[in-house]
């Protein structure tokens, strides 16, 4: 499958660059005020853990959401203000949002009808009520155009009648190609962007090792309160992205969701800005996803809900990138944020939905495999052959 399953980005800075020129990478704002979330921690302790004390559920936060359509144009991005922009990647930026939410969005529309849970007819009244006026470029609105009617003539044939060209997902990989031609057509060196991401990420992790150590060591009883005092002493909320990132992907966290999951919220939403900016995002989105909504095919996936800290994310990266306008990296995290495909149904994990496999692939800690068993299962393996 195509890389822009999982990122359509702009590969442009080179791994030894980042290195070199962390100053311009990171933004050294200020830290996040997180103290009041450390003194309800301290409270719901005192009460031994009284629901009235701790983080809201999530459940209660979304209860009765179902299993909503995207059935209108709530989704769409509106940056008027860069619209004569003589920037070149700020003056696409909407719509390179919009034509990304639109693929996306009206292919979790159909992946409720392929599992029964919703008419097919309410699908096609969504797209009626979607449309793509929304988009500005010509050349791009006829080619969504030609996406919806695409999906729209697959939906209407039976699974039989379906050849391999005439599954879901050709509409959307022509789509996206399309997209990616037209959104990208002023930057290059589109191989080495995953490398600088992967730089970036060693080097963010690193700020906060002596901080995570302390945490990873104290006991359980004590471990949620050291994080959260550690995080509140963070120089800048660079520091606290990097400390979030450890504390996310590690195995002494699994308990501790509602706290890594209250943090996130507040640092996405702050309006601060860290190039791994969308790495957070992802790593919330299939915690709460696969914590709280569930692992299956049929589990409510409030993508609605992920789409709105999506925007918020990406509006963070528009604003960084308008103040730092060579900042090639605030470009990459904002295309990564605005191509990421929503939590697929039927996607790459054969027994549930994809948020199952972002986890794993996002947050390896958290899930270490066992080398004994590995050793066993390639034992058995060569006892087989």
């Amino acid at each position: 499958m195509k890389s822009w399953m999982m990122t359509i980005a702009v590969l442009l800075t080179s791994c030894s660059g980042v290195e070199r020129q962390t100053d311009a990478v990171f933004s050294h704002e200020k830290p996040v005020d997180l103290s009041d979330v450390l003194a309800l921690y301290e409270k719901s302790l005192k009460q031994d853990g009284d629901s009235n004390v701790s983080p809201e559920s999530v459940e209660d936060c979304y209860e009765g959401m179902g299993y909503e359509l995207f059935n209108d144009t709530s989704f769409v991005l509106k940056v008027p203000q860069y619209a004569d922009s003589e920037h070149p990647f700020l003056k696409g930026a909407e719509d390179l949002y919009n034509s990304c939410a639109l693929a996306f969005n009206l292919m979790s529309n159909i992946e409720l009808v392929e599992r029964d849970l919703v008419f097919a007819g309410k699908v096609e009244e969504s797209f009626k009520k979607i449309g793509v006026n929304f988009l500005n470029d010509g050349e791009l609105k006829e080619r969504a155009q030609v996406y919806e009617d695409s999906l729209f003539i697959v939906m209407q044939k039976p699974n039989k009648e379906c050849g391999e060209d005439d599954n879901y997902m050709t509409p959307l990989t022509r789509f996206m190609n399309d997209i990616e031609s037209h959104a990208y057509r002023f930057y290059a060196h589109e191989d080495t962007f995953v490398e600088t991401l992967d730089s970036v990420s060693t080097v963010m992790k690193k700020m906060t090792e002596k901080q995570f150590t302390t945490y990873k060591t104290a006991r359980e009883g004590i471990r949620v309160r050291i994080m959260l005092k550690q995080l509140c002493k963070c120089k800048n909320f660079d520091e606290q992205c990097s400390l979030w990132l450890n504390w996310a992907d590690s195995q002494e966290s699994l308990t501790e969701d509602e706290w890594v999951l209250m943090v996130a919220e507040r640092l996405m939403q702050s309006g601060k800005y860290n190039p791994l900016l969308g790495e957070i995002w992802i790593d919330w989105r299939c915690l709460l996803q696969s914590g709280y909504f569930g692992a299956s095919r049929d589990s409510e996936i409030p993508n609605q809900i992920y789409n709105k800290m999506r925007k918020t994310c990406y509006l963070t990266c528009l604003k960084r990138i308008e103040i730092w306008p060579n900042d090639m990296m605030a470009m990459n995290s904002a295309a990564v944020l605005a191509g990421r495909v929503n939590i697929l149904r039927v996607g790459r994990f054969m027994f549930g939905n994809d948020a199952v496999v972002e986890l794993y692939e996002n947050m390896p800690n958290r899930y270490p495999i066992d080398e004994e068993d590995d050793l066993e299962e390639d034992d058995e393996d060569d006892t087989k052959e």
